[in-house]
Protein backbone atom coordinates (compact mmCIF):
# COMPACT_ATOMS: atom_id res chain seq x y z
CA UNK A 1 0.00 0.00 0.00
CA UNK A 2 0.95 3.59 -0.96
CA UNK A 3 0.63 7.08 0.76
CA UNK A 4 0.48 9.13 -2.05
CA UNK A 5 -0.97 12.60 -1.70
CA UNK A 6 -4.28 13.66 -3.68
CA UNK A 7 -5.06 16.69 -4.83
CA UNK A 8 -8.63 17.54 -5.71
CA UNK A 9 -9.51 20.30 -8.76
CA UNK A 10 -12.38 21.62 -8.89
CA UNK A 11 -14.80 22.49 -11.72
CA UNK A 12 -15.70 25.52 -13.43
CA UNK A 13 -17.12 28.37 -10.80
CA UNK A 14 -15.19 26.45 -8.65
CA UNK A 15 -13.35 27.10 -5.75
CA UNK A 16 -10.29 25.71 -3.22
CA UNK A 17 -9.67 25.18 0.24
CA UNK A 18 -7.87 28.70 0.87
CA UNK A 19 -11.05 30.94 -0.58
CA UNK A 20 -13.17 31.93 2.10
CA UNK A 21 -15.84 29.70 1.17
CA UNK A 22 -14.50 26.85 3.13
CA UNK A 23 -11.49 28.68 5.64
CA UNK A 24 -13.98 30.45 6.84
CA UNK A 25 -17.75 29.07 5.99
CA UNK A 26 -16.88 25.50 6.06
CA UNK A 27 -18.25 24.64 2.60
CA UNK A 28 -15.76 23.02 0.79
CA UNK A 29 -15.86 21.92 -3.34
CA UNK A 30 -15.75 18.31 -2.84
CA UNK A 31 -18.32 17.54 0.29
CA UNK A 32 -19.96 20.72 0.79
CA UNK A 33 -20.69 20.55 4.61
CA UNK A 34 -20.62 17.36 5.11
CA UNK A 35 -16.69 17.50 5.93
CA UNK A 36 -15.61 15.23 3.59
CA UNK A 37 -11.62 16.57 3.58
CA UNK A 38 -11.42 16.32 7.43
CA UNK A 39 -12.92 13.01 7.30
CA UNK A 40 -10.50 12.10 4.72
CA UNK A 41 -7.38 13.31 6.45
CA UNK A 42 -8.18 12.04 10.13
CA UNK A 43 -9.00 8.50 7.76
CA UNK A 44 -5.09 9.06 7.35
CA UNK A 45 -5.17 10.32 3.47
CA UNK A 46 -3.32 13.65 2.82
CA UNK A 47 -5.23 15.49 0.70
CA UNK A 48 -5.42 19.05 -1.02
CA UNK A 49 -7.82 21.12 -2.96
CA UNK A 50 -6.00 23.86 -4.11
CA UNK A 51 -7.54 27.42 -5.97
CA UNK A 52 -6.90 26.97 -9.81
CA UNK A 53 -9.54 29.80 -10.56
CA UNK A 54 -13.25 29.80 -11.05
CA UNK A 55 -13.34 31.20 -14.71
CA UNK A 56 -9.53 30.01 -15.66
CA UNK A 57 -9.25 28.28 -18.73
CA UNK A 58 -7.18 24.99 -19.22
CA UNK A 59 -3.77 26.30 -19.69
CA UNK A 60 -3.91 28.93 -16.88
CA UNK A 61 -5.45 26.45 -14.54
CA UNK A 62 -2.80 23.84 -15.29
CA UNK A 63 0.23 26.39 -14.87
CA UNK A 64 -1.68 27.69 -11.37
CA UNK A 65 -2.02 24.17 -10.25
CA UNK A 66 1.37 24.01 -10.85
CA UNK A 67 2.79 26.81 -8.98
CA UNK A 68 0.53 25.63 -6.16
CA UNK A 69 2.18 22.05 -5.71
CA UNK A 70 6.07 23.44 -6.45
CA UNK A 71 5.48 26.67 -4.95
CA UNK A 72 6.76 29.72 -6.38
CA UNK A 73 5.14 32.38 -9.41
CA UNK A 74 2.98 31.49 -11.60
CA UNK A 75 4.32 31.05 -15.04
CA UNK A 76 1.31 31.21 -18.05
CA UNK A 77 4.42 30.55 -20.32
CA UNK A 78 6.22 33.53 -22.76
CA UNK A 79 4.96 32.52 -25.74
CA UNK A 80 1.30 31.69 -24.46
CA UNK A 81 0.81 35.14 -22.85
CA UNK A 82 1.53 36.95 -25.80
CA UNK A 83 -0.45 34.76 -28.07
CA UNK A 84 -3.75 35.21 -25.97
CA UNK A 85 -2.84 39.28 -24.48
CA UNK A 86 -2.59 38.91 -21.24
CA UNK A 87 0.18 38.81 -18.65
CA UNK A 88 3.09 36.24 -18.10
CA UNK A 89 3.04 36.01 -14.20
CA UNK A 90 1.07 35.71 -11.44
CA UNK A 91 0.52 35.20 -7.89
CA UNK A 92 3.21 33.22 -5.69
CA UNK A 93 3.16 30.35 -3.95
CA UNK A 94 4.57 28.80 -0.36
CA UNK A 95 3.86 25.04 -2.43
CA UNK A 96 1.61 22.35 -0.73
CA UNK A 97 4.57 19.76 -2.12
CA UNK A 98 7.54 21.08 -2.81
CA UNK A 99 9.25 17.86 -2.70
CA UNK A 100 7.16 16.38 -5.11
CA UNK A 101 8.74 13.42 -7.17
CA UNK A 102 11.47 12.44 -3.78
CA UNK A 103 11.56 8.86 -3.19
CA UNK A 104 8.72 8.35 -0.24
CA UNK A 105 5.18 9.07 0.25
CA UNK A 106 5.69 12.58 -2.28
CA UNK A 107 7.18 10.11 -4.87
CA UNK A 108 3.87 10.63 -6.96
CA UNK A 109 0.62 12.27 -6.31
CA UNK A 110 -3.12 11.26 -7.44
CA UNK A 111 -5.45 13.88 -9.48
CA UNK A 112 -8.88 13.79 -9.21
CA UNK A 113 -11.16 16.49 -11.20
CA UNK A 114 -14.78 16.87 -11.60
CA UNK A 115 -16.25 18.52 -13.94
CA UNK A 116 -13.47 21.08 -15.93
CA UNK A 117 -11.38 19.57 -13.80
CA UNK A 118 -11.08 16.49 -15.42
CA UNK A 119 -9.90 18.14 -18.48
CA UNK A 120 -7.72 20.21 -16.39
CA UNK A 121 -5.66 16.90 -14.75
CA UNK A 122 -5.70 15.33 -17.87
CA UNK A 123 -3.46 18.30 -19.43
CA UNK A 124 -1.51 19.10 -16.35
CA UNK A 125 -0.49 14.74 -16.53
CA UNK A 126 -0.05 15.58 -20.28
CA UNK A 127 2.53 19.21 -19.31
CA UNK A 128 4.17 17.33 -16.75
CA UNK A 129 5.52 14.13 -19.03
CA UNK A 130 5.94 15.82 -22.12
CA UNK A 131 5.64 19.72 -21.54
CA UNK A 132 5.22 22.13 -24.36
CA UNK A 133 7.70 22.07 -27.67
CA UNK A 134 6.01 25.69 -28.15
CA UNK A 135 7.27 27.10 -24.98
CA UNK A 136 10.73 25.53 -24.94
CA UNK A 137 11.15 27.21 -28.43
CA UNK A 138 10.40 30.47 -27.99
CA UNK A 139 11.44 30.75 -24.30
CA UNK A 140 14.81 30.94 -23.12
CA UNK A 141 16.30 28.22 -21.58
CA UNK A 142 16.78 30.19 -17.87
CA UNK A 143 13.23 31.45 -18.16
CA UNK A 144 11.52 28.23 -19.29
CA UNK A 145 9.14 27.15 -16.22
CA UNK A 146 9.35 23.31 -15.00
CA UNK A 147 5.98 22.61 -16.27
CA UNK A 148 6.95 23.17 -19.85
CA UNK A 149 10.27 21.12 -19.83
CA UNK A 150 8.22 17.87 -19.07
CA UNK A 151 10.20 14.97 -17.66
CA UNK A 152 7.91 14.77 -14.11
CA UNK A 153 5.24 12.08 -15.82
CA UNK A 154 6.50 10.16 -13.24
CA UNK A 155 4.85 12.37 -10.53
CA UNK A 156 1.58 11.41 -11.18
CA UNK A 157 0.16 8.54 -9.93
CA UNK A 158 -3.45 8.76 -11.40
CA UNK A 159 -5.72 10.62 -13.27
CA UNK A 160 -9.12 10.52 -12.19
CA UNK A 161 -12.30 12.51 -13.40
CA UNK A 162 -15.12 12.88 -11.76
CA UNK A 163 -18.36 13.99 -14.81
CA UNK A 164 -15.36 15.30 -16.64
CA UNK A 165 -16.15 17.39 -19.65
CA UNK A 166 -13.80 14.99 -21.23
CA UNK A 167 -15.10 15.64 -24.72
CA UNK A 168 -16.82 18.91 -23.96
CA UNK A 169 -20.56 19.44 -23.46
CA UNK A 170 -23.56 20.30 -26.18
CA UNK A 171 -25.05 22.49 -23.46
CA UNK A 172 -21.83 24.73 -23.88
CA UNK A 173 -21.81 24.01 -27.61
CA UNK A 174 -25.27 24.72 -27.62
CA UNK A 175 -25.18 28.62 -26.87
CA UNK A 176 -23.14 29.23 -29.65
CA UNK A 177 -20.39 31.92 -30.49
CA UNK A 178 -22.23 35.17 -29.86
CA UNK A 179 -24.14 33.56 -26.78
CA UNK A 180 -20.38 32.61 -25.16
CA UNK A 181 -19.25 35.70 -25.70
CA UNK A 182 -21.92 37.45 -24.27
CA UNK A 183 -21.09 35.35 -21.16
CA UNK A 184 -17.75 35.97 -20.98
CA UNK A 185 -18.37 39.81 -20.72
CA UNK A 186 -21.16 38.99 -18.33
CA UNK A 187 -18.32 37.15 -16.73
CA UNK A 188 -15.55 39.71 -16.44
CA UNK A 189 -18.13 42.52 -15.89
CA UNK A 190 -18.51 41.31 -12.48
CA UNK A 191 -15.18 40.46 -11.88
CA UNK A 192 -14.00 43.57 -12.35
CA UNK A 193 -16.67 44.76 -10.37
CA UNK A 194 -16.26 42.14 -7.35
CA UNK A 195 -12.50 40.70 -7.94
CA UNK A 196 -10.65 42.60 -5.42
CA UNK A 197 -13.68 43.72 -2.73
CA UNK A 198 -14.81 41.52 0.13
CA UNK A 199 -16.55 39.53 -2.14
CA UNK A 200 -12.76 38.21 -3.33
CA UNK A 201 -12.39 37.18 0.16
CA UNK A 202 -14.99 34.77 -0.05
CA UNK A 203 -14.94 33.49 -3.90
CA UNK A 204 -11.35 34.31 -5.59
CA UNK A 205 -12.03 35.17 -9.38
CA UNK A 206 -8.24 34.80 -9.86
CA UNK A 207 -8.15 36.57 -13.24
CA UNK A 208 -5.72 39.25 -12.87
CA UNK A 209 -3.22 38.20 -15.80
CA UNK A 210 -6.26 39.47 -17.71
CA UNK A 211 -5.82 42.78 -16.33
CA UNK A 212 -9.84 43.09 -14.75
CA UNK A 213 -8.57 42.89 -11.21
CA UNK A 214 -5.23 42.84 -9.17
CA UNK A 215 -3.19 40.67 -7.33
CA UNK A 216 -4.83 40.20 -3.96
CA UNK A 217 -0.73 40.11 -3.10
CA UNK A 218 -0.87 44.14 -3.78
CA UNK A 219 -4.18 45.12 -2.89
CA UNK A 220 -4.03 46.95 0.12
CA UNK A 221 -7.55 47.92 0.20
CA UNK A 222 -10.62 46.36 -1.09
CA UNK A 223 -13.32 47.66 -2.42
CA UNK A 224 -15.45 47.52 -5.89
CA UNK A 225 -14.08 48.33 -9.07
CA UNK A 226 -16.21 49.98 -12.03
CA UNK A 227 -15.73 48.18 -15.35
CA UNK A 228 -16.07 51.00 -17.48
CA UNK A 229 -12.68 51.03 -18.56
CA UNK A 230 -11.37 47.68 -18.92
CA UNK A 231 -13.41 47.13 -21.74
CA UNK A 232 -10.65 46.54 -24.29
CA UNK A 233 -9.09 43.46 -21.71
CA UNK A 234 -12.84 42.18 -21.78
CA UNK A 235 -12.94 41.98 -25.35
CA UNK A 236 -9.11 41.11 -25.69
CA UNK A 237 -10.59 37.45 -23.54
CA UNK A 238 -14.06 37.32 -24.61
CA UNK A 239 -12.72 36.78 -28.64
CA UNK A 240 -10.07 33.79 -27.86
CA UNK A 241 -11.35 30.69 -28.52
CA UNK A 242 -8.41 28.82 -26.68
CA UNK A 243 -7.40 30.09 -23.72
CA UNK A 244 -11.18 30.72 -22.99
CA UNK A 245 -12.69 28.02 -20.45
CA UNK A 246 -16.54 29.40 -21.93
CA UNK A 247 -15.63 27.87 -25.31
CA UNK A 248 -13.71 25.62 -24.10
CA UNK A 249 -16.05 23.67 -22.21
CA UNK A 250 -18.19 23.11 -25.98
CA UNK A 251 -17.31 19.83 -27.74
CA UNK A 252 -15.85 21.93 -30.84
CA UNK A 253 -12.94 23.87 -28.91
CA UNK A 254 -12.59 20.10 -26.91
CA UNK A 255 -12.31 17.68 -30.02
CA UNK A 256 -9.13 19.86 -31.13
CA UNK A 257 -7.42 19.64 -27.55
CA UNK A 258 -8.07 16.13 -27.29
CA UNK A 259 -6.20 15.52 -30.41
CA UNK A 260 -2.66 17.09 -28.58
CA UNK A 261 -3.26 15.66 -25.85
CA UNK A 262 -2.56 11.46 -24.71
CA UNK A 263 -1.52 9.11 -22.10
CA UNK A 264 1.54 8.56 -20.28
CA UNK A 265 2.97 4.84 -19.67
CA UNK A 266 3.27 5.00 -15.97
CA UNK A 267 -0.44 6.67 -15.01
CA UNK A 268 -3.17 5.10 -14.06
CA UNK A 269 -6.62 6.81 -15.73
CA UNK A 270 -10.42 6.42 -14.23
CA UNK A 271 -13.18 8.20 -15.88
CA UNK A 272 -15.84 8.50 -13.60
CA UNK A 273 -19.73 8.76 -15.48
CA UNK A 274 -22.96 9.80 -14.37
CA UNK A 275 -26.26 9.77 -15.69
CA UNK A 276 -29.58 11.07 -14.75
CA UNK A 277 -32.26 11.17 -17.14
CA UNK A 278 -33.91 8.08 -18.95
CA UNK A 279 -35.54 7.74 -22.44
CA UNK A 280 -38.32 9.31 -23.78
CA UNK A 281 -40.63 9.47 -26.45
CA UNK A 282 -39.13 9.75 -30.34
CA UNK A 283 -35.57 8.30 -28.87
CA UNK A 284 -34.69 11.18 -26.68
CA UNK A 285 -34.04 11.49 -23.26
CA UNK A 286 -35.63 13.50 -20.40
CA UNK A 287 -33.91 14.61 -16.75
CA UNK A 288 -34.85 12.41 -13.74
CA UNK A 289 -37.14 13.95 -11.31
CA UNK A 290 -33.95 13.47 -8.80
CA UNK A 291 -31.73 15.21 -10.68
CA UNK A 292 -31.03 18.40 -8.50
CA UNK A 293 -32.72 21.98 -10.21
CA UNK A 294 -29.27 23.39 -10.57
CA UNK A 295 -29.03 21.16 -12.99
CA UNK A 296 -32.56 20.24 -14.74
CA UNK A 297 -32.70 23.33 -17.26
CA UNK A 298 -29.23 22.24 -18.67
CA UNK A 299 -30.58 18.45 -18.56
CA UNK A 300 -33.38 19.76 -21.12
CA UNK A 301 -30.75 20.92 -23.24
CA UNK A 302 -28.52 18.19 -23.30
CA UNK A 303 -31.00 15.39 -23.20
CA UNK A 304 -32.86 16.87 -26.50
CA UNK A 305 -31.40 18.81 -28.48
CA UNK A 306 -28.33 17.66 -31.08
CA UNK A 307 -28.14 21.00 -34.02
CA UNK A 308 -26.85 20.06 -37.57
CA UNK A 309 -23.18 21.73 -36.89
CA UNK A 310 -22.97 19.29 -33.78
CA UNK A 311 -23.53 16.07 -36.14
CA UNK A 312 -21.43 17.31 -38.38
CA UNK A 313 -19.26 16.98 -35.52
CA UNK A 314 -19.68 13.34 -35.28
CA UNK A 315 -23.03 13.96 -32.26
CA UNK A 316 -25.73 11.33 -32.31
CA UNK A 317 -28.59 10.02 -30.07
CA UNK A 318 -26.13 8.42 -28.25
CA UNK A 319 -24.93 11.70 -26.37
CA UNK A 320 -28.49 12.71 -25.10
CA UNK A 321 -28.08 10.50 -21.57
CA UNK A 322 -26.72 12.85 -19.11
CA UNK A 323 -26.07 14.36 -16.03
CA UNK A 324 -27.61 17.86 -16.50
CA UNK A 325 -24.26 19.93 -17.21
CA UNK A 326 -22.37 17.21 -19.03
CA UNK A 327 -23.62 14.16 -21.70
CA UNK A 328 -22.89 11.27 -20.01
CA UNK A 329 -20.47 9.98 -22.76
CA UNK A 330 -18.23 12.99 -22.51
CA UNK A 331 -17.82 12.18 -18.79
CA UNK A 332 -16.00 8.86 -19.94
CA UNK A 333 -12.53 8.48 -21.22
CA UNK A 334 -11.47 10.87 -23.81
CA UNK A 335 -13.16 9.17 -27.42
CA UNK A 336 -9.65 9.84 -28.59
CA UNK A 337 -8.15 7.24 -26.20
CA UNK A 338 -8.20 3.65 -26.07
CA UNK A 339 -10.76 2.70 -23.13
CA UNK A 340 -11.62 -0.02 -21.74
CA UNK A 341 -15.02 -1.10 -19.18
CA UNK A 342 -13.99 -1.65 -15.69
CA UNK A 343 -15.19 -4.37 -14.24
CA UNK A 344 -15.01 -5.61 -10.44
CA UNK A 345 -11.68 -7.68 -9.77
CA UNK A 346 -9.63 -7.16 -12.91
CA UNK A 347 -6.13 -5.91 -13.42
CA UNK A 348 -5.53 -2.51 -14.17
CA UNK A 349 -3.00 -1.35 -16.07
CA UNK A 350 -0.74 1.72 -16.16
CA UNK A 351 -1.56 4.17 -19.54
CA UNK A 352 -4.55 3.24 -20.15
CA UNK A 353 -8.20 4.63 -19.56
CA UNK A 354 -10.72 2.67 -17.32
CA UNK A 355 -14.44 3.84 -17.81
CA UNK A 356 -15.98 3.31 -14.57
CA UNK A 357 -19.63 1.80 -13.63
CA UNK A 358 -21.97 4.56 -14.68
CA UNK A 359 -23.76 5.66 -11.61
CA UNK A 360 -27.31 7.60 -10.96
CA UNK A 361 -25.80 10.79 -9.98
CA UNK A 362 -26.23 14.13 -11.40
CA UNK A 363 -23.08 16.80 -11.73
CA UNK A 364 -23.54 18.45 -8.62
CA UNK A 365 -24.03 14.76 -6.56
CA UNK A 366 -20.25 14.64 -6.66
CA UNK A 367 -20.24 17.91 -4.64
CA UNK A 368 -22.61 16.54 -2.34
CA UNK A 369 -25.79 18.39 -2.97
CA UNK A 370 -28.59 16.19 -2.18
CA UNK A 371 -26.44 13.51 -1.05
CA UNK A 372 -26.29 12.59 2.35
CA UNK A 373 -22.79 12.91 4.36
CA UNK A 374 -21.82 9.32 5.12
CA UNK A 375 -22.66 8.27 1.36
CA UNK A 376 -20.10 11.39 0.18
CA UNK A 377 -17.37 10.25 2.94
CA UNK A 378 -17.63 6.81 1.61
CA UNK A 379 -17.34 7.68 -2.12
CA UNK A 380 -14.37 9.47 -1.46
CA UNK A 381 -13.01 6.86 0.93
CA UNK A 382 -13.18 4.43 -1.72
CA UNK A 383 -11.19 6.26 -3.97
CA UNK A 384 -8.54 6.65 -2.33
CA UNK A 385 -8.49 3.37 -0.87
CA UNK A 386 -8.70 2.43 -4.52
CA UNK A 387 -5.73 4.60 -5.22
CA UNK A 388 -3.87 3.12 -2.10
CA UNK A 389 -3.64 -0.29 -3.22
CA UNK A 390 -2.77 0.33 -6.72
CA UNK A 391 1.26 -0.47 -7.32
Amino acid sequence: MNHYPTVFVHGFIGWGEEDGLTSKLGIDYFGLKHGVQDYLRKEGFEVYTPAIGPFNSLWDRCCVLYAQLYGGRVDYGKVHSEKYGHERYGRTYPGLLKDLGTPGDHEKINLVGHSFGGPTVRLFDYLMAYGSEEERNGTPADELSGLFKGGKGDCIHTVTTLSGVNNGTTYAAWHGILVNKFLCYYVMYFVTLLGNSWVGKYYDPMMEQWGVMKNPEKVKIRRFRLPTYEWLKMYRFANNEFDNSAFELGIYVMEKLNKDIHAHEGTYYFAHRACRSHKSLFGLQTPDKEMSLFCKDAGYITSHIITPKMRRHGINKDWLPTDGYVNTISTGAPLTEEATEWKEGMTVTPGHWYNMPVVRFDHVSWNGLKETGEDMRKLYKDLLTKFANLP
